[in-house]
């Protein structure tokens, strides 16, 4: 998870690097809270699907799942993102014992090209 915090009059994003140690970013004096909420954006969601499997239906049918997502966004200038995802699903079948998890980490990088082609903008 990360944060934002405010330190001897500036904003300070504290995180997790890719190792699991912890960061700190001192921003440049005079940033505000928006703009510090900009650079670094946080997500997370769960969800959970159930069944109601009749009798007759097949051991290996789908009954419920749990599913969770968490990432985190970095923004160091105007035009450029980087960012990470983890992903966690599970999967349980009507009656056979059957579960399974699936784990996914998958990265991400943005960049705005800027490119006019006559008029003003």
């Amino acid at each position: 998870m990360a944060c934002i915090t405010k330190r001897r009059g500036r904003y300070v994003l504290d995180f997790y690097d890719q190792h699991g140690k912890r960061r700190w970013k001192t921003l440049k004096k005079g940033t505000t809270k928006k703009r510090a909420k900009d650079l670094l954006r946080e997500n997370t969601m769960l969800t959970n699907q159930t069944m109601d499997n009749p009798d007759g239906q097949a051991p290996t049918s789908f009954q419920y799942s749990h599913y969770a997502i968490g990432n985190l966004l970095y923004t160091p200038v105007a035009g450029v993102m980087a960012g990470a995802e983890f992903q966690w699903g599970q999967r349980h079948n009507f009656s056979d014992g059957f579960s399974a998890d699936d784990y996914r980490i998958q990265f991400s990088f943005k960049y705005n090209f800027s490119f006019k082609l006559g008029g003003k903008s």
